[in-house]
């Protein structure tokens, strides 16, 4: 696929920004190819583009047309999300297709993930950012605990005790755009600004400002419920002008979804088939 990939950046070598390719030549590219995740058919290789020791662009490719869809959803919530005043993410120059498999190429971000102490001192910004997102409709506890319910097949303590707690509750949740993997590992502090990067998994976790308590659960080195009840729900509540119910089911959502992540991969696709019916 290099040669392919070779022969597509030279041929859109106009649609990438002048000031990516400045010094560069077309006729002296470098691919790199390197690979992201578990050779899954629906995962995707990752292609550096050089030329003249000049970074130029990154190109995506789905292994196979299986993870097709999956990449034109990343593709998609790039595009979408833009650029804000607090953060970018890395401009889409080009796609198409590889033999029957979907590819884009976007720009190269190469800078270094916020701090611990940046991403606390941002928080509050970081937070109503998300907040503003687009969200539509409401969707219960109980429809949600349905899926996560069904979803796991094996017993597991940790999941039983999160699932009752979320079973308990009366709440509602919206939907909504999510990055999937919001933390600060993934902020990139660049001469252009600070970028949000890898959304290889947005729209996976669909509830709005489920991705703040993602962050905020990372940033702030949360453990459980009791300690997010402390450190996390008052700082959503103030923020993201939401109730004390919606921020305990988005917390305990956030932290099945992780489990599951983590815990039991099949279970976690299932709860996200079971996600996009609601």
């Amino acid at each position: 696929m290099i040669d392919q990939i070779t022969d597509i950046v030279k041929k859109n070598w106009e649609k990438i920004p002048e000031a990516a390719r400045a010094g560069a030549d077309p006729e002296r590219i470098s691919v790199t190819k390197f690979h992201h995740g578990r050779a899954l058919s629906k995962s995707k290789v990752l292609f550096l583009v050089t030329s003249k020791d000049k970074l130029v662009c990154l190109v995506k490719a789905a292994r196979t047309a299986e993870g097709n869809e999956k990449l034109r959803r990343e593709r998609d919530a790039q595009v979408q999300f833009g650029s804000t005043q607090l953060l970018k993410t890395p401009a889409v120059y080009f796609d198409g297709l590889i033999n029957g498999s979907f590819f884009y190429a976007e720009e190269v971000v190469d800078g270094r993930p916020l701090s611990l102490s940046e991403a606390q001192s941002r928080e509050s910004e970081i937070i109503a950012m998300i907040a503003s997102w687009p969200a539509e409709g409401t969707v219960s506890t109980s429809k949600i605990a349905e899926v996560f319910g069904s979803a796991m097949k094996e017993e597991d303590t940790d999941f039983k005790n999160l699932h009752n707690s979320l079973t308990n509750l009366n709440a509602n949740l919206k939907k909504g755009m999510t990055h999937g993997d919001f933390t600060r590992k993934n902020i990139l502090k660049h001469a252009g600004g600070f970028y949000l990067v890898d959304w290889d998994r947005a729209f996976e976790r669909p509830f709005w400002l489920l991705d703040a308590v993602h962050y905020l659960v990372r940033s702030r080195d949360i453990k459980n419920f009791e300690e997010w009840k402390e450190k996390g729900s008052p700082i959503l509540i103030k923020e993201a002008l939401v109730d004390e119910p919606a921020v305990s089911a988005l917390y305990l959502a956030e932290s099945l979804l992780e489990l599951l992540y983590k815990r039991s991969p099949e279970s976690y696709l299932r709860a996200l088939e079971g996600f996009s019916r609601l």
